[in-house]
């Protein structure tokens, strides 16, 4: 594991008086989730990031421009020791923020989508995505991991790329469960 990069900040939190950065403590992930980190402008300017800390606990982090205040959350307790691990975000157009991430070559992909616009405080109930292959044909359902959000806007929905349950290429999936008005995203 590796001390992540720093969110540009000032004091408060774990902030250093000078402005220059703000210490996210020691964690890590790998390349191949994406985005670990975004930043959005709505009601306020923020920057959130993902990561792995060194217990194996998924974190986010917001990090707000104006007011220069971090807030962290756990969103699942000891996933595993293993940077693969990482979550990946993004922001909906409603501003909640949505966090997928899986036990590399894990049974299940999990996400959980805050219950508040651009608040990483409070979080609905952890959900997963129900695998996409059988275990008939592969004998095992594991292989989930390295999730990759993306929002097209011309569509108006999210689809999730991931490394899939046969350990095989990525699987697409529309993730109309993590959306407002679709399903249980909350």
């Amino acid at each position: 594991m590796c001390c992540l990069g720093s969110l540009s900040g000032g004091p408060g939190r774990g902030c250093s008086t000078t402005g220059a950065s703000c210490s996210l403590g020691a964690g890590g992930w790998c390349w191949f989730a994406d985005p670990r980190g975004v930043h959005h402008r709505g009601r306020f300017s923020r920057t959130y990031v993902g990561w792995l800390d060194r217990e194996g606990d998924v974190k986010i982090a917001s990090y707000d421009h104006t007011s220069k205040l971090r807030t962290t959350a756990v969103l699942h307790w000891r996933l595993g020791v293993d940077d693969h691990n990482n979550p990946a975000l993004t922001v909906r157009p409603d501003g909640r923020v949505v966090v997928f991430y899986s036990r590399h070559n894990g049974a299940k992909m999990y996400y959980r989508t805050s219950r508040n616009p651009e608040d990483v405080a409070s979080w609905g109930r952890e959900r997963s995505i129900p695998t996409n292959t059988r275990k008939e044909s592969t004998g095992s359902v594991r292989g989930n991991t390295y999730p990759n959000p993306i929002w097209l806007p011309a569509e108006r929905r999210l689809w999730l790329l991931w490394r899939g349950g046969a350990r095989g290429p990525l699987s697409l999936r529309r993730a109309t469960e993590a959306l407002p008005g679709r399903g249980r995203g909350t």
